[in-house]
């Protein structure tokens, strides 16, 4: 009988010792093939300095164009960004600096995609661009989107106090769209020519009573506010704004305070 359980000892021990030596690396495996999956999805983090050279090329001639370049000609820089991405996909700042161009432009549509890529190589690192992401994302009327956006700007604890200042305003701007769009209040800006809009935001137009006189805040190159004035000509048509007063131009949100 003692004869009958050896053999089946020695089947049961060999299976096992098959299946330890056999199954437990495959697991093993699978928990570390699933580790260097996963990990990367949860933390990403983009270094500059990985960037390789043949993209910084590129990325480089894109600056030097856009220094070299007035308003119209920043979009020559957009090829060259494209290349530095084309080298480098995770190429952050390639996003961000060619969605920089379009938003600047208010060219929003085409802006988001290249914000929408920078945030999912590093949110953290892109954070400080969520200024410029939310005013896209409002240019095509998401200001829920824009809210969110502003909000989470608005939290970096080195936040400098004028861009804090200026974020708040734009985030007020933001819940006026959001209710006008929840209450279904119509809205339709018009262009009213070059001699009045320009690629920089204008904003807060005011008419006096004779209703001849327009009023109105521009962020000349997006930095400095100053109020520029222009009048109804006998053809019906803008004269060209000027500044209201020469030499008004405050950092900030002074022009309007």
């Amino acid at each position: 009988m003692s004869f009958g359980i050896f053999p089946f000892l020695y089947c049961f021990i060999h299976s096992l010792r098959y299946v330890l030596l056999v199954c437990y690396p495959v697991r093993k495996y699978g928990i570390i093939l699933f580790l260097a999956i996963s990990v990367p999805a949860f933390a990403q983090h983009y270094d500059p300095n990985a960037v390789p050279d043949r993209a910084k090329k590129w990325y480089d001639k894109a600056r030097e164009t856009l220094l070299m370049a007035t308003d119209p000609g920043r979009f020559q820089a957009v090829p060259f960004l494209q290349k530095a991405i084309n080298e480098y996909s995770g190429f952050e700042d390639a996003y961000i600096l060619a969605g920089s161009i379009y938003e600047k432009t208010r060219k929003y549509a085409e802006a988001i995609p290249y914000f929408e890529k920078a945030n999912l190589i590093d949110s953290a690192y892109f954070l400080p661009g969520y200024y410029m992401y939310a005013r896209a994302e409002a240019g095509v009327g998401n200001f829920a989107k824009a809210l969110r956006l502003i909000g989470l700007y608005l939290q970096q604890p080195d936040l400098h106090e004028s861009s804090r200042r200026d974020a708040l305003l734009w985030r007020a701007h933001y819940e006026f769209g959001l209710k006008s769009e929840e209450q279904h209040i119509p809205f339709n800006p018009i262009n009213l020519g070059d001699s009045i809009n320009s690629v920089d935001p204008e904003y807060f137009p005011t008419l006096p009573i004779d209703q001849k006189t327009l009023i109105f805040t521009r962020r000349v190159n997006n930095v400095k506010e100053d109020f520029f004035i222009s009048h109804l000509l006998p053809d019906s048509q803008w004269s060209k704004a000027k500044p209201l007063i020469l030499g008004s131009q405050f950092l900030g949100n002074r022009a309007g305070g």
